[in-house]
């Protein structure tokens, strides 16, 4: 009796308290400007992507236009491939034509000579000149050639370099692959030793598949050094510029060249602790991560299947229309499986380019962006296969035949057909 009295006494020591004041409410975070957060977040913001939008602004898109056509013009009128494949060699004049055009410098900033393009805008020009005999060594040059100078060279290395390969009177080269490793640059071989006087670099190793090694006056060159600080001493890896025309490259490189009737690019670079003049590592410090980064490795595998389905679509359309010619028209089971494929075709890419646009701007979703990306494009790349696969393996394995032959005595008896056959 006491204790029920106690217990009485010490709860009437508590005020009252509202029960609906303890409950917890969920609450979402606040809205965001981004189409692909908003995804995650179940909400779907439609004036985002529709209509789509354009990666450029209005005065971006005036100075591609004006930089594209002139360009398409050039390769039409004054470029012979089949020329160039026979003879394995680009006219001087050719030549002149595209330091003209500016197509050297695409990438390199303004400041330095060239024409400062983002890579939406790169990857548009070089569509109009992606020509086989011409795009390798263009897109060699400045894509991985001079890249390490732009992302990673000292002020005095870019005032040194970068105008000449933006002009054209300088081409680049990058050396990475090994016939031992490959293109594996965590298995690279090649030394540099710095002289004792301090004042130059020794390469020791062997690189091959150069892109423009049978020309080039400036080559990016991976190689391993020593670094010591004071957790001891340890093997890195860096990049050196070497001015590799034929008076700095060494007897090794002149003897292969000697063995290539026309070195058209691709050539054997060797050295053998030959000093090399005009050898410079100052400011070229960073490992190949820096260069891999620019091209967007999260979207890279992405963009591989997108390449491997539009090249199986364009080799299966060829056959496609070498068989049936004109008559391809009435084979409507195959033109809707390919016109599928075209549709995922063109999704890939625009959800590909709009990824793009997100990384080069640097917004807070691009990480979202790419994950759909990758998870989009896995979905659509599988179901292209297996389109294409029937397309490719012919209608009777999967019943189109039939469906054809049921269509057509249908249509005899003054039927119809309903469902429409495409979509059975």
């Amino acid at each position: 009796m006491m204790s029920l009295r106690a217990g009485r006494h010490v709860l009437s020591a508590f005020k009252p308290v509202n029960v609906s004041s303890l409950r917890r409410f969920l609450h979402t975070s606040k809205p965001t400007s981004t189409f692909a957060k908003d995804l995650f977040l179940g909400r779907c913001n439609k004036e985002k992507v529709f209509p789509y939008p354009d990666p450029l602004n209005e005065e971006q898109r005036e100075t591609l236009n004006m930089l594209v056509e002139p360009v398409e013009k050039y390769f039409v009128e004054k470029v012979d491939s089949a020329h160039i494949d026979k003879t394995a060699k680009i006219p001087e004049e050719v030549m002149g034509g595209l330091k003209e055009l500016g197509l050297f410098g695409l990438l390199i900033p303004e400041e330095y000579g060239g024409l400062g393009l983002l890579n939406t805008n790169y990857a548009r020009v070089c569509e109009a000149f992606s020509d086989a005999s011409i795009a390798v060594t263009l897109m060699a040059h400045q894509s991985i050639g001079l890249k390490g100078i732009l992302l990673l060279g000292t002020e005095e290395q870019k005032q040194k370099y970068l105008p000449r390969l933006a002009s054209g009177e300088h081409m680049a080269a990058f050396c990475l692959t090994e016939p031992s490793s490959g293109s594996d640059a965590a298995s690279i071989q090649t030394k540099a030793t710095l002289s004792e006087d301090g004042k130059h670099f020794l390469l020791n190793g062997s690189k091959i598949w150069i892109s423009n090694g049978g020309w080039a006056d400036v080559m990016t060159v991976f190689a391993r050094t020593t670094h010591t600080n004071d957790k001891g001493t340890n093997e890195i890896l860096r990049m050196y510029i070497a001015l590799a025309g034929m008076q700095h490259a060494g007897k090794h490189l002149q003897e292969v060249l000697k063995y290539l009737k026309n070195p058209f690019g691709n050539v054997e670079f060797m050295t053998d602790f030959l000093k090399k003049r005009a050898l410079y590592a100052l400011g070229l410090k960073g490992n190949l991560q820096g260069i891999a980064n620019v091209s967007h490795p999260q979207l890279a595998d992405s963009v591989k299947k997108l390449e491997e389905n539009i090249a199986d679509f364009g080799r299966i359309s060829e056959n496609l229309l070498s068989k049936f010619g004109k008559n391809i028209i009435e084979e409507q089971f195959l033109l809707k499986r390919m016109a599928d494929v075209a549709i995922n075709l063109y999704g890939m890419t625009a959800v590909i380019s709009r990824a793009t646009r997100s990384i080069n701007r640097g917004s807070p979703s691009a990480s979202h962006e790419a994950l759909l990306v990758d998870t989009i494009c896995k979905e659509k790349y599988h179901a292209n296969n297996t389109l294409l696969k029937e397309v490719k393996s012919g209608t009777k394995s999967n019943g189109d035949e039939q469906l054809k032959k049921i269509a057509e005595e249908i249509f005899k008896s003054g039927g119809t057909v309903t469902p429409h056959a495409l979509t059975v």
